[in-house]
């Protein structure tokens, strides 16, 4: 009798069991999880930089309400910022945004250190995380990760403050450049104001600055160059800038075109047939006697000349000649001269032919070679002719006087 109800009370007890680890655990192995990461881009820094670091939670769900700490080295990162809900120092940040402005299923906060000292400093999670669910503000079940950072001593400073090369224009440098050598010299002429230089320096990292490089005066004129070093050091280079005086241009002595002037003496006469063209030589110009002696390529033409129409030969496709052809007698001779008629220039030419029934003008030795010379000529002809004709007029009185005296007898 008591073996047959002790079985029942254990079954009942067994299911009971069941039934509490069912109840109290399930909801816990099948709870949402949310995941948070901690990044850096750059996990190895110099001391002085800024280290970013991103907290990268992800879940199913929507995220809601976050609590926590964070440790981090102090004596290697100093913390200067982080978004809303952060906050801290000395060693340890506290998390605590339990009404985040951003619900969604993914969330990132940004922390900003400032590496500090060389070392390493790991940044993780302190205690307990808490990490609500936004729909049931049921705590969700979190895994994380932490940070190792390396922070490297800075490199000692580059104290290089030479120059590795130093080109000028226009001029050349005196001495030539040598990176130990700080003064030079070098000469230019009155127009230069200033030099093109190109300093290279030893040292990429190095500065190079340039003053006095401007509105150069005659003399001497000072250009420094500066090179400053990573680690504040400098050096100067000195270019002592020769500026050639001012020379005053003397006016140009004015030039006198002699063949303009004494194209200008030309005068024309004209004798019959013929023209005579006198200037500082004397020119009998006519019609060649014979058409076939025109040379060949070229045609009769009228030329105006101070106001006088002179024969002359121009070329056939021409209609309006710079250069025409004169027919000028001499001893006997006929030739061809070039005549330009804008410059009133004569060049004989190696075309000659007899004179052939050409009316021949005998010019005297005497020949009146300027217009003055030809008015006085005149004057004198005319004084010649009252002369003669007095002369005659009182001939003739005294002829009338003698046959009245006759008629009175």
């Amino acid at each position: 009798m008591k073996k047959g109800i002790f079985k029942p009370v254990t079954k009942l007890i067994t299911l009971m069991a069941v039934f509490t680890v069912f109840t109290v655990f399930a909801p816990l192995a099948h709870a949402d999880s949310v995941n948070i990461d901690i990044i850096a881009e750059n996990e190895e820094v110099t001391e002085g930089q800024l280290v970013e670091v991103d907290l990268v939670l992800k879940s199913s769900v929507r995220l809601g309400g976050f609590e926590s700490y964070l440790t981090y080295n102090a004596g290697t990162l100093e913390f200067q910022s982080a978004d809303d809900g952060i906050s801290g120092g000395d060693g340890i940040l506290r998390i605590y945004d339990p009404e985040p402005s951003v619900r969604s299923k993914e969330r990132t906060y940004r922390i900003i250190f400032k590496a500090l000292a060389p070392g390493g400093s790991e940044i993780a999670f302190k205690g307990n995380v808490y990490v609500y669910d936004d729909d049931t503000d049921s705590e969700l079940s979190v895994s994380s990760s932490s940070l190792s950072i390396t922070v490297k001593a800075v490199e000692a400073a580059s104290a290089e403050c030479r120059l590795s090369g130093l080109v000028i224009s226009p001029g050349n440098l005196s001495p030539l450049f040598d990176p130990d050598v700080y003064e030079y010299k070098t000469e230019v002429s009155e127009k230069t104001d200033e030099l093109v230089i190109s300093a290279t320096p030893m040292d990429s990292v190095s500065k190079v600055s340039v003053s006095g490089n401007e509105k150069f005066t005659s003399g001497e004129n000072k250009v420094i160059i500066t090179v400053k070093a990573a680690n504040a050091d400098e050096k100067t280079y000195t270019i002592l800038v020769n500026k050639a005086e001012n020379v005053k241009e003397e006016p140009e002595e004015e030039k006198i075109d002699l063949t303009e002037i004494l194209a200008n003496e030309f005068s024309v006469i004209g004798q019959g047939n013929n023209f005579i063209l006198t200037g500082r030589y004397n020119y009998t110009v006519t019609h060649v006697a014979d058409i076939k002696d025109i040379p060949e390529g070229y045609e009769a033409y009228t030329l105006e000349l101070y106001g006088k129409k002179i024969p002359a030969y121009k070329k056939k496709d021409e209609a309006n000649p710079e250069v025409v052809l004169l027919y000028v007698i001499n001893d006997e001779k006929g030739c061809f001269y070039e005549f330009n008629i804008d410059k009133k220039t004569m060049d004989r030419i190696k075309i000659e032919t007899e004179i052939k029934e050409v009316e021949k003008t005998v010019i005297p030795e005497d020949l009146i070679k300027s217009d003055d010379k030809i008015l006085y000529g005149v004057i004198i002809v005319l004084f010649i002719i009252c002369a003669l004709l007095g002369i005659a007029l009182i001939n003739a009185a005294g002829n009338a006087k003698s046959k009245g005296k006759r008629r009175k007898r």
